[in-house]
């Protein structure tokens, strides 16, 4: 048969009930016939596809004969592919093998259903913290007994970024929030003359609360995502399996540095926010009821005390092992796949910000128990 005859399909009469189907011609996708050959199927028996005599294939006769043995299929004829070429009848078997599904809408659960699994995902992700928090004590047990496997370079590096870094943003909104509180103080204490109250409400407000929960608010945005999005890039590039693979610990060398640093440095930030909200408070109370920075500084000298700063100081060290611990743990958790980078990133700042709202609520009734 010549090379650029058309494609035809001959159909043998049937023979003990096997008809067979004879492919002829070229069978590409650009002599493909367009008319419906699904009527050659017949309605019983047996169907046999022969190809020895086409002399051009490719996925346009893979197509037909699937097209032609589903069609069999829903008659309950038998197909036989013992004489079309291997190669062909792999499409075919392959093709066969997966069935078409149909696009169906997705259901909406109700809300029990949602509230379910959100408490479901909410146990995993306590069970996964808990983990890790054991991981990082047994790491840091290791690291206590064989000093020199600590990365003490990474360290410092991490000291760095954690704390003098965040130092120009953590002092800009410290100031701004002694700013505010002063402001608000001022408009209600002036009604009542007790001007002076002033520098009370903000050395109060900064050295218990303010200063340590938005210094923790700051850096669960800047410290926490970082780790989520640092290690999370090195999860989807295989350097942790690779740091498995050849016997090291990830937790040893990538988790441990960062909890310790930014546990140890929100303490230094925290002092500093004090600083820089006594100082918003100040310019507010000098500016607006005329209380001059000696008066000021001496009356937030009476109304705090080494007890309230101690608290704040206690606090910001908690907030900063829970930013710490989840942007590691939705690092080394972290998909494999570009977005989930990001994704980790979002989910270690929503985490660690409610994670420290609640902590800050507990040392709220424990300061109110302990009459402190």
């Amino acid at each position: 048969m010549p090379e650029n005859s058309q494609p035809q399909i001959l159909a043998t009469t049937p023979e003990h009930g096997v008809t067979a189907l004879a492919f002829t011609g070229r069978w590409t996708m650009d002599t493909m016939p367009e008319h419906d050959v699904a009527t050659l199927v017949p309605k019983n028996g047996e169907l046999r596809f022969e190809a020895e005599q086409a002399t051009a294939v490719d996925t346009s006769l893979a197509m037909t004969i699937t097209s032609l043995a589903d069609e069999a299929d829903d008659h309950g004829v038998h197909v036989d592919l013992s004489a079309v070429p291997d190669r062909i009848a792999k499409l075919v078997l392959l093709a066969r093998a997966v069935p078409e599904q149909e696009a169906q809408p997705p259901e909406r659960p109700n809300f029990v259903a949602r509230a379910g699994r959100q408490a479901v995902a909410l146990i995993d992700a306590g069970k996964v913290a808990l983990a890790f928090c054991g991981e990082t004590l047994i790491a840091a047990l290791r690291t206590l007994r064989h000093p020199k496997t600590f990365r003490l370079r990474e360290f410092i590096v991490l000291l760095g970024d954690t704390g003098f870094r965040a130092l120009p943003i953590v002092g800009l909104l410290a100031f701004l929030t002694g700013l505010i509180l002063a402001f608000v103080g001022a408009v209600q204490l002036r009604v009542f003359g007790a001007d002076l109250y002033v520098a009370d409400l903000v050395g109060l407000a900064m050295s218990r609360e303010m200063a340590s929960l938005m210094t923790s608010m700051i850096m669960s945005g800047r410290s926490g995502a970082a780790f989520a999005a640092h290690l999370g890039t090195m999860k989807v590039s295989e350097e942790i399996d690779a740091l498995a693979t050849f016997g090291f610990q990830p937790v040893d060398m990538l988790a441990l540095p960062r909890v310790l640093a930014l546990t140890l440095m929100m303490p230094l930030l925290t002092l500093y926010a004090n600083l820089l909200g006594y100082f918003g408070g100040a310019v507010i109370g000098n500016s607006m009821l005329d209380i001059s920075y000696t008066q000021y500084l001496f009356e937030t000298q009476t109304i705090v005390t080494t007890r309230d700063i101690s608290i704040g100081l206690v606090k910001s060290m908690v907030f900063g092992f829970i930013i710490a611990a989840c942007g590691c743990v939705q690092g080394l958790h972290c998909g494999k796949d570009a977005a989930a980078v990001g994704h980790a990133a979002t989910r270690a700042v929503v985490l660690s910000i409610t994670l420290i709202v609640v902590a800050d609520a507990i040392f709220a009734v424990l300061c109110e128990i302990l009459k402190i």
